[in-house]
């Protein structure tokens, strides 16, 4: 069952970042790597917004614009596959039908228990480990099928 952080928490972690309105950013990175939904929602927005001094619209365009925040619900892991034109062309285009297999969801799609997300990233700077994916920051590669399992099933055991 998921649980989000009470309002509490969500203080504490707020006032453990140290400076004033330019730690809004850092506040909401830490907020959502924090929160079970992996979101920021209107109530954490209001709140971050009234504690730092900064008023409501900036955080919600904050949360809009940066494409590492998201006002809705997420995956607990995204698995990245590279979409650019090298790695197509010397077979890491297989990571996306790797990927795609091993998780039962197309690109762009999330898997029913919500764990994980599979995204196509323009580069991840991985072609020497062609084919790969980047999972939360880490690359792996090269990867065959039951390779990739193994690193999906390491993070569902993690979880």
């Amino acid at each position: 069952m998921e649980t989000h952080l009470s309002r509490a928490e969500k203080l504490e972690l707020i006032r453990s970042r140290p400076g004033g309105k330019d730690r809004l950013l850092s506040v909401l990175l830490d907020l959502q790597a924090a929160e079970p939904s992996h979101c920021i929602d209107e109530e954490t927005a209001v709140l971050v917004g009234a504690e730092l001094g900064v008023a409501p619209a900036r955080v919600y365009d904050a949360v809009s614009f940066y494409a590492m925040l998201s006002p809705a619900p997420q995956a607990r892991f995204t698995v990245e596959v590279c979409e650019s034109a090298p790695c197509h062309f010397s077979h890491a285009g297989r990571a996306a039908d790797l990927a795609e297999r091993a998780l039962g969801v197309r690109v762009g799609e999330d898997t029913p228990d919500g764990l994980f997300a599979l995204r196509a990233v323009p580069c991840f700077g991985a072609c020497d480990k062609a084919p790969a994916v980047k999972i939360d920051g880490h690359v792996y590669g090269p990867l065959d099928e039951a390779g990739l399992r193994a690193v999906l099933a390491q993070y569902k055991e993690a979880e």
